[in-house]
């Protein structure tokens, strides 16, 4: 895991990937029907003031929710969604986040764990998903007014299992935003979609900007074996809409030495 920590982020460097775009304000999506519009009010604690807690059967949505559980931590996310279920009938929990976003709109950590909450009980999972990565490109993350929220952690939980063609879309955001264990998670998920189906995942990163598609490469490519992944590119048709992006992408491959 280290090894691989060291080649993501050489190959970060040497690209000149890191760099951090100016972040975008929108939160995410607040109401059930219609789909919910992304809150245009960024997204703010205010330091010297003690939030008080806002439970929902049992759970405190101001206290950091952990995905990958030591023994110790509080708020366990597989324990916290088993005592939801327990707690409070599914429809009761969802109405009860959904009125909380809307009363708490400036609460980074409301925000965070109801968007997260509402995925793991399958609700508007696309919507509630996006809306996660929203938030951790808005202001008040980049501020980072609420510590011990692991905000990318959570977004790899609701995306590793996800297949969805707008899933993959949404990861590309993340592209130029993540660093040191981050940018590991990042490549992990965007290693899986690619393989899942490489045709679809390059056609979409087609659309994307150049710097976009240099980064996706790069973390693709530190993440897997140089050799596997040219094979699997190499099989896609001269018919398929991805062929020029396939290319461009072997290409890169050949002219780059960093890889697992």
């Amino acid at each position: 895991m280290k090894l691989k920590s060291l080649i993501i982020l050489s190959a970060l460097l040497a690209a000149g990937c890191s760099r951090v775009s100016p972040p975008a304000n929108s939160v995410g999506a607040v109401s059930p029907t219609p789909i919910p519009q992304e809150s245009a009010t960024p997204v703010t604690n205010k330091p010297d003031v003690k939030p008080q807690p806002i439970i929902v059967c049992g759970v405190d949505l101001r206290q950091p929710i952990n995905i990958f559980f030591q023994e110790g931590e509080p708020q366990d996310a597989e324990q916290v969604v088993k005592r939801l279920k327990k707690s409070c009938p599914r429809q009761k929990v969802i109405n009860s986040l959904l009125s909380l976003r809307e009363a708490h709109k400036e609460d980074y950590g409301v925000q965070l764990n109801s968007a997260y909450l509402l995925v793991r009980l399958k609700y508007e999972e696309k919507v509630y998903r996006k809306a996660m990565i929203d938030l951790f490109r808005s202001e008040a993350y980049t501020r980072n007014e609420t510590p011990g929220h692991d905000i990318f952690e959570m977004i790899y939980d609701v995306y590793i299992e996800d297949d969805s063609a707008e899933g993959t879309t949404d990861l590309f955001e993340l592209c130029g935003k993540a660093d040191g264990h981050n940018s590991e998670l990042l490549a992990e998920m965007l290693v899986k979609k690619f393989n899942k189906n490489p045709p679809r995942f390059l056609q979409a990163l087609a659309l994307k900007s150049a710097e976009v598609k240099e980064e996706v490469f790069f973390l693709v490519l530190a993440s897997t074996s140089k050799e596997k992944l040219q094979k699997r590119l190499r099989r896609i048709p001269q018919s398929s809409e991805a062929y020029p992006i396939m290319l461009e992408f072997l290409e890169f491959t050949k002219n780059n030495k960093y890889s697992l």
